[in-house]
């Protein structure tokens, strides 16, 4: 669920690409800026369009990021697509929560 919480924080909602941040916008209407090297956000900014599957793949196969696929590793890469889903269906508290039972 963590790993499903950082990509969903560089990815919710990208309204643009400006300067030296990537704009977000929370459910809740207010937007936030991401800061982190430029090329990490030009690389969400290229995925925003993205389903969850297919960023947590793209995320994870990113050795620039990672220094390594981290979909090599088994079970890895359905379970941050299937967090990362339930982050964007139903929010980030409620997913959360459901792995705090």
């Amino acid at each position: 669920m963590g790993f499903a919480a950082y990509i969903a924080f560089f990815s919710n909602d990208l309204q643009r690409r400006e300067g030296n941040g990537l704009v977000g916008k929370r459910a809740a209407g207010n937007e936030y800026t991401i800061q982190d090297d430029e090329w990490v956000l030009d690389f969400y900014w290229e995925h925003r369009e993205d389903d969850a599957k297919t960023l947590t793949h793209a995320v994870l196969a990113n050795e620039k990021m990672w220094d390594q696929d981290l979909t090599k590793i088994a079970g890895l890469e359905e379970k941050v697509a299937e967090d990362l889903a339930l982050i964007r269906r139903e929010g980030a508290e409620a997913a959360y929560a459901s792995v705090l039972k």
